[in-house]
């Protein structure tokens, strides 16, 4: 203990009497602890936040639609009652809907084409949607209406459309809806990216489905017949996609040939499976960056070092060993270090919102990414400190007092 006292009153009295350098270091310490800090927060937040908004899509979730082949080129193969006969093969919920791209009118220049889905009162059930107001219409509500909050904004300029009136088109026949509720886009996240989706038009209306910028009306509201453009089915809970898609595709025998079945779970692990592809990336990117600040560490703490030799050669020739200067010098840079650990890591939450102005998603940092960041920059920092201080205490102390 003694030892480590007279250390540390030692590395004290260094960092004293050389105050700018000091400062100067510290200050480095912390823009790399706070840039790391908020390089991983960034990372890991984002991946997070996306991968809440792709498990909202639902991955209990199996959608049927009519596939490619000629024979469903000229018929829909789907009718209202195969949501009966998808409930008795699953066992969970169903709905279906029949998508169709209507012209929406709220008033003078208020005009908008839009996807209409008509479908019944268990969409919000089986698709779990969540309501930014009011709720969805009833059976028994033929005049009612649902927008998607996207949707709701473009025709109204607000969310809170519940009351409002709104015209829509297809096929020559025009019925005001009056809005009973506004659904919540399940992605939020995409928001930042519908500029950049140049190809939205050309998507078959079952994947135009998921953009979340629908109106949906009740069968037959405006196009009437017994056809459906999909089948939605929740699975209940512990039912495994395969099983349930096997069980739907003999609830249709030969018709199964004529219809496309996509279980949205797997697709929602490979889409996570492709983050932890961005995030591996990522990581090795941070990595290479916290090399890089090793180096510039290296390299100033080099020059701190370089200034002392004559202090160093000193205290050796006064009877220090090599291990006590070794340990003044470390500790000074340990102390440095969390100086510069938590005055970096503290303002990381600020540099990190400010990154996440220009990204869809919010800023983060936990307890997991914190540790990670204190721990691999501390191990690294130390590291880079070492080697010059390896050097300056390797020097035989009269040759460090003749070159000073």
């Amino acid at each position: 203990m003694g030892r480590l006292a007279a250390a540390l009153a030692f590395a004290r009295q260094g960092l004293a009497s050389r105050r700018a350098e000091a400062l100067l270091l510290g200050l480095t310490f912390a823009v790399v602890f706070c840039t790391s800090a908020s390089a991983v927060g960034v990372i890991r937040s984002g991946r997070r936040e996306i991968a809440a908004n792709i498990q909202r899509l639902g991955r209990d979730i199996v959608q049927i639609h009519k596939s490619l082949s000629i024979a469903s080129f000229f018929r829909e193969p789907l009718v209202r009652a195969d949501i009966e006969s998808c409930r008795a093969a699953t066992g969970g919920l169903a709905t279906g809907a029949k998508t169709f791209v209507g012209a929406l009118a709220a008033g003078p220049g208020r005009d908008r084409s839009a996807l209409v889905v008509q479908t019944d009162a268990a969409w919000p059930l089986v698709n779990e949607s969540a309501f930014s107001a009011g709720r969805f219409f009833r059976e028994g509500e033929p005049d009612a209406c649902v927008l998607d909050v996207w949707l709701a904004r473009e025709l109204f300029d607000t969310a809170e459309a519940e009351g409002r009136q709104v015209s829509v088109t297809f096929g020559g026949t025009a019925r005001t809806f009056t809005v009973a509720g506004v659904i919540a886009d399940p992605l939020a996240i995409r928001a930042r990216f519908q500029n950049l989706d140049s190809a939205k038009n050309a998507r078959h209306p079952s994947l135009r489905l998921l953009e979340s910028k629908n109106i949906y009306l009740p069968h037959g509201a405006v196009a009437p017949g017994d056809d459906l453009s999909l089948v939605l089915v929740k699975l209940p809970p512990g039912a495994g996609p395969q099983g349930a898609v096997a069980a739907l595709k003999r609830a249709f025998g030969p018709r199964q040939a004529q219809l496309m079945f996509w279980a949205r779970g797997p697709w929602i692990d490979n889409m996570l499976d492709a983050l932890d592809v961005f995030r591996a990336f990522s990581n090795v990117v941070w990595m290479i960056f916290v090399l890089l600040a090793a180096g510039m560490v290296m390299t100033l703490s080099g020059l701190f070092i370089s200034g002392r030799t004559a202090e160093i050669g000193i205290r050796r020739t006064q009877g220090a060993s090599r291990a006590a200067v070794l340990a003044q010098i470390l500790i000074e840079g340990l102390m440095l270090q969390g100086g510069g650990a938590a005055a970096g890591t503290a303002l990381s939450p600020l540099a990190g919102a400010w990154i996440c102005r220009h990204l869809p998603w919010k800023f983060g940092l936990g307890a997991q990414d914190i540790a990670l960041v204190l721990g691999a920059g501390l191990l690294t920092s130390l590291a880079a400190l070492l080697i010059p201080a390896l050097r300056a205490v390797a020097r035989e102390p009269m040759d460090v007092l003749r070159e000073s």
